[in-house]
């Protein structure tokens, strides 16, 4: 996504339009939401690669959630109901999340090139346990740049 401003240290929520995305997507957190258990929340590291499917600027990073519901929690996939709210999916309330860069860390990708890295989600310690900051860290492999910045959910 294109901005002009200088990186927000706040995940900002909004709609974002699906022709902005010019990469795949990558699951970062998989939960089972019948067995997991509150400090399987605290802290997680996921690693991403993400590929360019056209050239473009990666000025944010973007994130949102699919939940599955089902009728018991063995239930086949076939037989469970997806709400999603990626950029391509029918509008919800909840909308998606950017992770704003500040423009000279903004890559900029050739159509094929990829951008590799670690999501960090790590929740608060105080009373507030729905906010997380998120650290991500990646590297442009076509560059060999490394990079890591730090947003908060709240």
């Amino acid at each position: 996504m294109v901005r002009d401003e200088v990186m927000l240290p706040e995940a900002t929520v909004a709609q974002v339009p699906a022709e902005h995305i010019f990469t795949n997507s990558a699951s970062v957190l998989d939960l089972d939401l019948y067995r997991c258990q509150g400090e399987d929340l605290d802290v997680t590291e996921v690693p991403f690669s993400l590929v360019a499917t056209r050239a473009g600027t990666l000025a944010s990073f973007v994130v949102w959630f699919d939940t599955s519901f089902g009728a018991t929690r063995d239930a086949a996939a076939a037989d469970k109901t997806v709400l999603s709210t990626a950029p391509d999916a029918p509008p919800t309330h909840w909308k998606q999340a950017s992770l704003w860069l500040p423009r000279e860390e903004q890559p900029v990708l050739r159509q094929g090139e990829s951008v590799v890295g670690t999501y960090t989600f790590v929740r608060a310690e105080d009373d507030q346990s729905r906010d997380y900051s998120v650290a991500v860290e990646w590297l442009n492999e076509e560059t060999g740049k490394r990079t890591r910045r730090a947003w908060t959910f709240s």
